[in-house]
């Protein structure tokens, strides 16, 4: 017998509805009021339900903060990947990726440098989940790292997931130097496509 799909659906809906009218009460009190003065008591007010009906939800304001990242990041990434060109290098194939996560940060300058701090240095269950986050992003590019192998533009002796350990990493370095110096997104791309082009141009081979 079939489980009853269509309830569940209807569940998992409503869920996610009444999780994004908090997340954007969320960010839009964080980004005015800034993480220190933000309260589950103002985003409750802002939402229209009791504090009580958030921390249902969120045993805290951090766990809140981060699991709207978290939500982001993973929206961010799917569309993505969705939408990467498939006829271009995999250099300018990371740069669209890198592209779209700076935009976002960029999107909201004041809650970016809260929401960078806090997933560098969260801890407990949220840092586990972000790591396993990083862990499938990195597996996806380590995936555009291997049809150029197969293409033969990249080195065989290049080891897939270390190049897009190494190309994660200098985009990390670059966001934070982004979010802190409130970089444009073009430069902070044209910022990480020098540091990466050393990297990949070692690895390409060479025609």
């Amino acid at each position: 017998m079939q489980p009853e799909q269509p309830a569940i659906s209807l569940r998992e809906r409503q869920k996610a509805e009444t999780y994004a009218i908090i997340f954007d009460s969320a960010k839009a009190l964080f980004e005015e009021l800034g993480f220190e003065k933000t309260t589950l008591k103002k985003i409750g007010e802002k939402v229209g339900v009791t504090p009580g009906a958030i921390f249902k939800h969120f045993e805290n304001k951090s766990a809140l903060l981060a699991a709207a990242l978290f939500k982001d990041i993973e929206d961010i990434q799917n569309r993505a990947f969705d939408e990467i060109p498939q006829n271009e290098t995999v250099q300018d194939q990371f740069l669209f990726l890198a592209r779209r996560f700076i935009q976002y940060y960029r999107g909201r300058p004041k809650l970016s440098k809260i929401l960078v701090q806090h997933s560098l240095f969260i801890e407990g269950e949220w840092a586990a989940r972000f790591n396993e986050q990083t862990i499938r992003l990195i597996d996806k590019i380590s995936q555009l790292v291997q049809q150029a192998k197969d293409q033969k533009n990249i080195k065989n002796d290049v080891d897939p997931k270390t190049l897009a350990s190494a190309l994660f990493s200098h985009y990390l370095f670059v966001l934070v130097i982004c979010v802190k110096e409130d970089l444009s997104s073009d430069i902070a791309i044209e910022t990480l496509k020098s540091f990466i082009g050393f990297t990949i141009n070692g690895a390409s081979v060479k025609n």
